[in-house]
């Protein structure tokens, strides 16, 4: 502590210089006093002891006087006469040694005086000098206790946060922000916290980056944390710096978007950039360049010679040449050659070079960039064979091809118009398309055409008669397309098609269906008069069996009756009861005969009684259970349609006593939606329905088509559905007509 007390405070300069020359005269006092076999091996040591002693404690001035004083005392008191000048005594070697050896100890004297002097400064002036930086920094610096309050910040603080900084001294990390208002960065705040906690804790510094919010918005930081040490060693104070470096962050990002971006861009467009170091012989490529050429991007660089190796052996020379040329002249220069890739296929490139030149006027360096247009050159070549057959499909075409104008005018025809219409095309081209149609149909095309005009890419089909060169009609059919605001095309198109024969074969088959549907009407016709005269012709069977016959066998059966009551031998009157028992059964004969032909409950009460008889009837002979639901008719139908209708259920219920095996049938009658709707329904065995219709078709069973056939002539529709096990649903639907309705009460029948 005196020794650095005396370097704090120096004395006035002569009494420096006196105390040097002192120290020597001191150091000569005490080699005097010595024995002389003892000063001759200490002399040289006590006076560059008294030159270290001035230059350390003075300076250099009185270090130097010091020498100067040592070596005149060396010469004078402790080396004999004229041996300093002798050069075999050594005197004159030792007098060099020990100057050259203070004056070295001069200058590292003044190099330590000078390094003591800018750490001699008290604890005032450190502070002074600390806050002198601190109070101007940009950067923001807050001192921390150990409780994380702030001892100390900057006015860089304060403008960040528009508050006075007396407000932070005292508080703790965050509340400055909650005080204005905000909120919502707990987490942010307790990471601040562990990075002073960790500085107290190891005394050693930490770095971080952390967004901080600000009253105007969040910025990014770089924090760093130091720590601040007591006289013992340990850690006061944390002393925090934290640099803003948002537009920083947000200009890195930015390049780096920009760079991802044009990495992209050149990804899409399959475009690579380049740039060939003629000095250095040295190539850079981008990401893109190396995937294009299937490079493996490693440290080493990409030479030249690497890059022709690579390049297709029929295209190098081509390539040298090109850029050559470029390193001789500087122009630009555009070429396309082939790659030969890793696995053996290939690839076309584009590249698009420029050149730029040092100061002295040498082309130092070619940049450019390579495109890989492999597709695009098979594209091109493909479109290019499209094209051709496209041609040879449209030049060979038996169809017409033309391209009009909006007015009409013929501005392209296919040489199939030669063969079509008979013109060549120099006659052809250039006539309005309109003069050719037949006088009936132009005024339809030209509305045609200005419907046409009103909608791009609108297409419309038509058919027309134009007229052929020698004069004759073609009827044409054909679909125009407007493509006027197509730059390729700018025209209308129009696809052509001679149909005159067609149409020939089209009326031809008109006329034959005129004469098929008069057939068909008189086949209906006959069909109806035919169920009609069937229907009569039953009716006056039944009759006469009913009447005339039934009224026979009754009249003999009345007859044998009176003579059985006579007294008769044993033998006769048995076969007198025998003959009435078989009258008895030819009269039940005889009236079932004339029921199944026509029951006279269909003429007298209608279809539904006759339906409940049919179905009670029908039941009893075969066995099953009939259920019939009905709905009220609205008077009595037509005697046709009520005649199908009972017919219908008669054929189907003898089918289904026939082959169906079934125990249960239901029949429903219903008006619905204007029409009359009549199912019957079995639980029986079921049939295949498409094996039965095509038995029927070829004539092995006629019951289903006969029941379709009289639906239809009724004007009905006929519908059967059937699956083996399930079952079979016969539906049969006719629209109820208002004049085929008797106006008289319906008989309802329980």
């Amino acid at each position: 502590m005196k020794f650095n007390s005396l370097l704090w405070s120096k004395p006035p300069v002569v009494l420096q210089y006196g105390l040097a020359v002192m120290s020597v005269a001191v150091a000569l006092m005490i080699l005097l006093l010595m024995d002389e076999t003892q000063q001759a091996s200490a002399h040289l040591l006590f006076f560059i002891c008294a030159v270290l002693f001035s230059s350390l404690v003075w300076g250099v001035g009185p270090g130097l006087v010091a020498i100067a004083l040592s070596v005149l005392a060396i010469d004078y008191y402790f080396l004999p006469s004229g041996l300093a000048q002798d050069p075999k005594s050594g005197g004159i070697y030792r007098l060099l040694i020990f100057s050259l050896a203070s004056i070295f100890a001069v200058v590292v004297c003044a190099v330590r005086n000078r390094s003591a002097q800018s750490l001699r400064r008290t604890p005032h002036e450190q502070e002074e000098n600390f806050r002198a930086f601190v109070e101007n920094a940009a950067d923001q610096i807050i001192r921390y206790d150990r409780e994380y309050r702030r001892t100390y910040v900057n006015p860089a603080v304060a403008k960040a946060y528009g508050v006075p900084r007396e407000s932070f001294i005292g508080t703790v990390v965050g509340s400055a922000a909650k005080k204005i208002g905000i909120e919502s960065f707990e987490t942010k705040i307790e990471t601040v916290r562990q990075h002073i906690r960790s500085v107290f804790d190891t005394g050693q510094p930490v770095e971080f980056e952390i967004a901080w919010p600000l009253p105007n918005e969040s910025r990014i930081f770089s924090s760093h944390m130091f720590p601040e040490f007591d006289e013992k060693g340990g850690v006061k104070n944390v002393l925090g710096i934290a640099r803003d470096i948002t537009e920083s962050k947000r200009a890195h990002e930015a390049l780096r978007q920009s760079e991802a971006d044009l990495a992209e861009a050149q990804r899409i467009a399959q475009i690579g950039s380049w740039s060939f170091d003629i000095a250095k012989n040295e190539t850079r490529w981008s990401n893109e360049l190396f995937r294009i050429f299937d490079v493996e991007r490693t440290s080493a660089p990409v030479t030249y010679e690497m890059f022709v190796s690579m390049v297709h052996p029929e295209d190098r020379d081509r390539l040298r040449q090109v850029n050559a040329d470029s390193k001789k002249t500087g122009e630009p220069f555009e070429v396309e050659y082939r790659i030969i890739m890793r696995n053996g296929m290939q690839k076309v490139i584009r590249e698009i070079g420029y050149a730029t030149k040092n100061d002295s006027g040498i082309v130092s360096r070619l940049f450019g960039t390579a495109q890989d247009i492999t597709e695009r050159k098979r594209d091109a070549e493909a479109l290019s064979t499209s094209n051709q057959r496209f041609r040879a499909l449209v030049e060979n075409t038996s169809d017409g091809i033309e391209l009009l104008d909006a007015a009409g005018k013929i501005l392209y025809a296919t040489p199939s118009t030669v063969r079509m219409l008979g013109y060549t095309l120099k006659e052809y081209i250039g006539k309005n398309v309109f003069d050719l149609f037949h006088d009936d149909d132009r005024s339809r095309m030209m509305d045609k055409l200005t419907d046409l005009l009103q909608s791009p890419r609108k297409s419309t089909m038509a058919e027309t008669r134009i007229q052929h060169k020698n004069g004759h009609w073609l009827w044409v059919e054909g679909v125009g397309t407007n493509l006027l605001d197509d730059p390729s095309v700018n025209a209308i198109v129009v696809n052509y098609r001679d149909i005159t024969e067609r149409k020939r074969a089209e009326e031809t088959i008109r006329n034959h269906s005129v004469r098929l549907q008069v057939l068909a009407d008189i086949s209906q016709t006959l069909s109806h008069r035919l169920l009609g005269a069937q229907e009569n012709e039953r009716r006056m069977i039944a009759r006469e069996l009913h009447d005339e016959i039934g009224q026979i066998l009754t009249a003999i059966k009345i007859d044998l009756q009176v003579i059985g009551q006579r007294d008769l031998p044993e033998d006769l009157q048995t076969r007198i009861e025998d003959n009435i028992a078989t009258l008895d059964r030819c009269l039940h004969q005889v009236r079932n005969l004339s029921l199944d032909l026509r029951p006279s409950v269909l003429d007298d009460l209608g279809l539904v009684a006759a339906l409940h008889w049919q179905l009670h009837r029908q039941s009893e002979r075969a066995g099953f259970k009939v259920h019939f639901v009905h709905d009220d008719l609205p008077g009595r139908l037509h005697t046709d349609l009520e005649t199908t209708c009972f017919r219908i259920v008669q054929e189907t219920l003898t089918n289904i006593s026939r082959h169906a095996a079934a125990r249960n049938v239901e029949v429903t009658l219903r008006v619905a939606g204007g029409d009359i709707q009549m199912s019957i329904r079995d639980d029986g065995k079921g049939f295949d329905v498409d094996a039965a219709m095509s038995e029927a078709a070829h004539g092995t069973t006629v019951g289903i088509l006969s029941m379709r056939e009289r639906v239809n002539l009724a004007g009905g529709t006929f519908e059967i559905t059937s699956k083996e096990g399930e079952g079979t649903v016969v539906l049969v639907r006719f629209p109820l007509r208002l004049p085929e309705i008797i106006e008289q009460s319906n008989q309802k029948v329980s």
